[in-house]
């Protein structure tokens, strides 16, 4: 269970690296400021020596003066500055300073100064040691030497570069965040707390992580190894899962609202075989039986090697009874039971272990528990000539003592409810083609219908892919029975294809089957959806008409209609269509509701007040009050002041009095210093004119501060 964090590591080092030096020049010249270097160089009678080209001796015989300590970290600045760090590490560090830093004259002062340089010359040369060992050794130094901002980004290099060359440095680095009283942000933390899980010292662990600021949004894969840590260290399950709910909300791919479940899923899709047993045993401890995705997923972790494809290659044959095992060593989290048993013997079979089918079956048989007839089903029909024979022995001698199960798949109560979607979707998620086929083929000779979620994952799979197989009429031709009622995921399914305008005809063939033959069920957004790309796409009139004249056959009506296709085009930004639709809407349809004219002016990126004037008149009530005043609103946004007295103007004719919304609009109007003068006091006298009568205790504040 590795955290995530290490990509782009290197490009962040290199930016680190450059706000390292500039904190570092910056707290240089704080502390020996131009005008003190130019007094100490101007009283220095010998010069400004060049201790890495003198003799050792003379060198070091030059730094036991005080005064010339700021030599070494000076000469340091400067070899770092052109590139020459590895005389800074091999000469002035091991050669020079080593010697001299336990020497009670050496200043406390210029220790923290080196350092400073050694740690950048280690980061330079991509050295960890070096840093690390510098940053050990200012953290040992008094911490008000150093100025926060240099602490925190020095640990921030060093860690950035142990991540890129020797992750078992950071172990070390660990305590001196403490010690050093620094800030890190997430990467850094999410990059030590991963080595301090990879150490397995969840006590550390938790210790660091209570540490950090509750502010501090750590990645996914860090929180696991977080709750993982929990676990291990025996806290209680309630807890660790109020903690897991904490963070359920910020992250859009965690669905489970069971932690166990959550990180069983994690740790198996990782590979991560040392957590899948320690969750299993909470699991088994608190007696939480696996659901049906997390049971998937475990067999598929235990019987495919990681990262491979088990439908690309020759299966690597695992042991027999690893799945036996699970259920012997796990009786509470992985019961066996007829469901329990029947899910592992399909996962096995369709992931090509069939000895693990035959452990099974013989499992099953000695536990006196019936199977489901299906998964005889798919045992056999994925088995070679020779196992397809034992099955159908296993399949008949069971059948004669009435231990073979009749599948009622859509009976809730039945335990092989929804038994071969669940195996579609999974099959689905390991996009694993030719068994998500036989698997439709299978439901469709038993009329299984197929739920949302199983139509969603199969257009994923199938039609909507990088390399598709099955385009949604075949879909249609090939499995009715199991495709007919799942109306939402088939009409994004169409509006999909509605999104290319080569696939038009294909979205009406789909569309006309559930118009015609009502073989299939579609939701009935599906009308304003093609309506939206007819018109869009500029196809002929009777196509709009017969989806027009369905949709009202079916409840809707026109202007209901109407109105979800202007949405439409608001959510796509598409002005042309919306006018068009405007400019053509029927004579008999009521004006735009509110509704209708808040979506339109939302699209438009201009004033609305030309557009609504380009539209037939039946089209807008002009003395709607909320039309006057969103449309006002957005004239005075957008600054087309002729279109905000003209606006003004008619409410005043017809004595509509607007929203205190566009009240409030025209007063922060006025506080533009750039607002033509003119126009100005022609606002304020049209505001006092409008709202003359207004009662509204809104209005009344806003004038009342002109």
């Amino acid at each position: 269970m590795r955290s995530t964090m290490r990509g782009g590591w290197r490009t962040m080092s290199n930016v680190s690296l450059g706000r390292l030096k500039e904190a570092m020049d910056a707290h240089v010249m704080h502390v020996y400021p131009k005008e003190l270097v130019r007094a100490l160089d101007h009283s220095d009678r010998h010069g400004t020596p060049i201790l890495h080209e003198q003799p050792r001796g003379k060198a070091l015989a030059t730094l036991r003066n005080a005064k010339n300590q700021r030599f070494l970290w000076q000469e340091a600045a400067q070899l770092n500055a052109t590139k020459q760090s590895n005389i800074v590490i091999d000469v002035l560090y091991n050669e020079l300073f080593k010697k001299i830093e336990q020497s009670k004259h050496v200043l406390a002062r210029t220790k923290s100064l080196f350092l400073q340089q050694t740690l950048l010359a280690g980061i330079s040369t991509e050295e960890p040691s070096i840093a690390l060992v510098a940053l050990q050794k200012l953290a040992a130094l008094d911490t008000t030497l150093i100025p926060q901002t240099i602490r925190n980004q020095c640990v921030e290099a060093v860690v950035r570069l142990a991540v890129e060359k020797d992750t078992a440095l950071l172990i070390d680095v660990v305590p001196l965040v403490k010690q050093f009283n620094v800030t890190v942000d997430e990467h850094v933390a999410a990059a030590l707390l991963d080595e301090l899980f990879h150490h397995n010292d969840s006590m550390a662990l938790l210790a660091f992580a209570s540490s950090l600021p509750t502010a501090l949004v750590l990645p996914l894969s860090t929180q696991c190894q977080i709750f993982v840590s929990m676990l291990r260290q025996g806290i209680a399950y309630a807890e660790v899962n109020a903690k897991y709910l904490e963070i359920h909300a910020e992250f859009d791919e965690v669905s489970d609202d069971n932690v166990l479940g959550f990180l069983l899923s994690r740790a198996c899709m990782e590979g991560a075989h040392d957590v899948i047993i320690d969750v299993l045993e909470c699991m088994e401890k608190y007696a939480i039986p696996l659901s049906t995705e997390d049971a998937l997923s475990l067999y598929h972790a235990l019987l495919v090697p990681h990262g491979t494809k088990f439908y690309e290659n020759a299966p690597i044959l695992v042991d027999e009874q690893c799945i036996v095992d699970l259920f012997n060593t796990f009786p509470k989290a992985l019961p066996a039971a007829t469901t329990e048993l029947s899910l592992a013997i399909s996962a096995a079979s369709f992931l090509n272990q069939h000895q693990v089918t035959t452990a099974l079956f013989t499992f099953a048989k000695e536990k006196n528990i019936s199977i489901l007839d299906v998964s005889y089903g798919h045992a056999g029909a994925t088995a070679s000539s020779n196992d397809r024979q034992r099955f159908n022995s296993f399949y008949k001698t069971n059948h004669k003592e009435g231990k073979v199960v009749i599948t009622q798949q859509w009976n809730v109560q039945d335990p092989g409810y929804h038994f071969s979607g669940s195996l579609l979707q999974f099959m689905c998620k390991l996009d694993a083609k030719d068994n998500v086929l036989l698997l439709l083929k299978e439901m469709q000779y038993y009329h299984v219908e197929a739920s949302e979620s199983d139509m969603k994952h199969v257009l994923d799979c199938l039609t909507f892919c990088p390399s598709p197989v099955k385009p949604m009429y075949n879909l249609y031709q090939e499995f009715p029975h199991v495709i007919k009622n799942a109306p939402i995921a088939l009409t994004q399914g169409i509006v999909s294809l509605l999104s290319e305008k080569s696939k038009f005809e294909e979205a009406m063939q789909l569309y006309r089957c559930f118009v015609w033959t009502e073989a299939i069920l579609l939701d009935h957004s599906i009308f304003s959806e093609l309506i939206y790309a007819a018109t869009k796409n500029k196809m002929a009139s009777t196509i709009i008409d017969e989806i027009t004249t369905q949709a009202t056959q079916r409840g809707k009506t026109l202007s209901q209609l109407h109105s979800q296709v202007i949405l439409l085009c608001q959510k796509h930004g598409d002005v042309a269509t919306m006018s068009e639709m405007l400019l053509t809407r029927p004579v008999d349809l009521p004006p735009l509701s509110d509704d209708d004219i808040q979506a339109v002016i939302a699209t438009l990126q201009s004033s609305p007040l030309p557009f609504f004037k380009r539209l037939p008149k039946r089209v807008i009530n002009w003395k709607n009050p909320t039309f006057l005043s969103l449309t006002l609103i957005a004239s005075l946004e957008t600054r087309q002041l002729v279109d905000c007295l003209e606006l003004m103007g008619m409410a005043i004719d017809n004595a509509i009095e607007l929203s205190p919304e566009s009240c409030l609009a025209c007063s922060k109007a006025l506080e533009d210093k750039s607002l033509d003068a003119q126009f100005a006091g022609d606002l304020k006298l049209s505001m006092a004119a409008l709202w003359e009568r207004s009662v509204d205790s809104r209005v009344l504040q806003i004038l009342g501060q002109l």
